[in-house]
């Protein structure tokens, strides 16, 4: 009977252990920032968002009307089996971003890359093509 009980305490001890880390990941989770650099040279837009621990088939790109939506999912899945326990927890955030581009971008141009936890975007700016001087006779 007593081994009975022992193990009872050590069963709660470790949902006990499983509880605690899953509310401080769920925390974490909460908390985590989508942080962003936007560049601008003589060629084109780069805008480098960081998305930690995101898959990269979870991550969607809009442009559309001058403005980039930027739009990821991270799972993530406990499954605990141990001699008479069985836990199956699931949690999940979603990230949401956007901003304006200005009206000189060519978005059918735009390419981007997922490396090392950073998203880089890079949109093209459309070539202004210049007209020489010109004069013009009045009449």
């Amino acid at each position: 009977m007593e081994d009975y009980f022992n193990e009872i305490k050590k069963l709660h001890k470790e949902m006990n252990k499983i509880f605690i880390n899953l509310i401080s990941n769920e925390k974490l989770n909460k908390n985590i920032q989508l942080s962003q650099d936007i560049e601008e040279n003589n060629k084109e837009f780069i805008a480098k968002i960081n998305l930690p621990d995101i898959d990269k088939k979870d991550i969607q790109l809009l442009i559309k009307n001058n403005k980039i939506e930027i739009k990821a999912q991270k799972r993530k899945e406990l499954v605990i089996h141990q001699k008479n326990t069985y836990s199956h927890e699931k949690s999940g955030a979603d990230f949401y971003k956007f901003f304006y581009l200005p009206p000189n971008v060519n978005a059918e141009e735009a390419s981007s890359e997922y490396k090392n936890n950073i998203l880089t975007i890079k949109i093209p700016k459309k070539d202004k093509k210049f007209i020489k001087a010109k004069t013009i006779n009045v009449s």
